[in-house]
């Protein structure tokens, strides 16, 4: 009955999304209390409503909190538009610096690039972004949100230079 109404809901926003020529997308989230927790229900819900205007984020640090591995991308080829470059301990969604926690960056990144990020977000024009999202176990600052950002960048580069443009 949750899921019924869930999808409804979204059906509701989506027609209305596609009056207006708006695409939304939406993440899996390893909150328990969340409709969508993995890959499975994501691709449940794309199939189900198979519109252009619906699409789907992946949030890398989700995949270690829940133990879903990397490869499971590959059931979203083609309607993965956005990417969220997260780090964790595999406890809990924290986005910490890059390469300090367990989370499958690098097998991420490389399904995303099979899956066809680039060319999915292309045909619906836009330009193929991904989102480094960092959080501080430390009290935040300027300096410290600084330090996270040089220190994923910097990991980015090492891992993955070869197919992220413009970092």
């Amino acid at each position: 009955k949750a899921w019924e109404n869930m999808r409804s809901f979204v059906e509701q926003i989506l027609r209305r999304a596609e009056q207006e020529r708006i695409v939304l997308t939406f993440e899996n989230n390893p909150r328990i209390f969340r409709m969508i927790n993995s890959t499975d229900e994501t691709a449940r819900l794309l199939r189900e409503l198979p519109s252009p205007f619906l699409q789907a984020t992946v949030d890398i640090g989700h995949f270690s909190v829940i133990r879903e591995p990397a490869t499971e991308i590959r059931k979203l080829a083609g309607r993965v538009i956005h990417a969220h470059i997260t780090d964790n301990d595999g406890t809990a969604d924290t986005n910490e610096a890059l390469g300090t926690g367990v989370s499958p960056i690098v097998e991420c990144l490389q399904e995303l690039h099979t899956a066809g990020i680039d060319q999915a977000a292309r045909q619906l024009g836009f330009e193929p972004v991904g989102v480094v999202e960092i959080n501080s176990p430390e009290k935040l600052s300027l300096r410290s949100v600084d330090r996270i950002l040089d220190r994923s960048l910097e990991y980015l580069h090492r891992i993955a230079s070869d197919y992220l443009e413009g970092i």
